[in-house]
C-alpha cells in the first residue's frame, strides 16, 4: 500500500508511519489506495495498539526481510503491498524496496526481533517535502 503525503520534518514523518502501522494492525483507520479511491475498512477484533507492550519503530535491517516477505500470501496481495515487484516475493527483494534516499522502518514490540509492520519513507523526486509511505504491510496475525 501507497500512500502520499507531505510533511514539515522527518520527525512528524516518522511519528505518522509509526501510527499508520499501529492503526492498520488495530483495523480502526486502515486505508488502501487503490486508483485514487480511499477504503476504510471496519473495526475489527484484532488485539488493540495497548495490548502492545512497547510499540517502536527500528531501521529496518536485513534479517528482517524473510519475515515480511513471508507476509505477502498470495499474488494479490504483492500487488496491492508492490505492485511493480514481480513474483514471487524473497527476502532480496523486500531488501531492495528501500530507496538510497529514502529509510525503512519495522515496527517491534518489546522483542526488536520480530518484526510487526513494515514501512518505508521515500522523498518524491520533483519535490523533496513530499514522502511516499510505500510498501507498507503488517504481519497477518495482526491485521484489523
Amino acid at each position: 500500500m501507497d500512500v502520499l503525503v507531505r510533511f514539515q520534518s522527518r520527525a512528524i514523518s516518522h511519528a505518522c508511519l509509526m501510527r499508520f502501522l499501529l492503526c492498520s494492525r488495530t483495523g480502526r483507520m486502515w486505508r488502501s489506495i487503490d486508483s485514487g479511491h480511499v477504503h476504510k475498512a471496519m473495526t475489527s477484533t484484532a488485539p488493540r495498539t495497548q495490548d502492545l507492550a512497547n510499540p517502536r519503530m527500528v531501521r529496518f535491517e536485513s534479517h528482517h526481510a524473510q519475515a515480511i516477505a513471508d507476509w505477502v500470501e498470495t499474488e494479490e496481495m504483492l500487488r496491492w503491498v508492490a505492485p511493480s515487484t514481480v513474483s514471487p516475493l524473497t527476502a532480496e527483494k523486500v531488501a531492495g524496496w528501500k530507496k538510497p534516499e529514502g529509510e525503512a522502518w519495522v515496527l517491534v514490540d518489546t522483542d526488536e526481533t520480530t518484526p510487526l509492520g513494515y514501512g518505508e519513507l521515500n522523498p518524491m523526486r520533483r519535490e523533496p517535502r513530499h514522502l511516499w509511505l510505500g510498501h507498507i504491510i503488517v504481519r497477518p496475525d495482526l491485521r484489523g
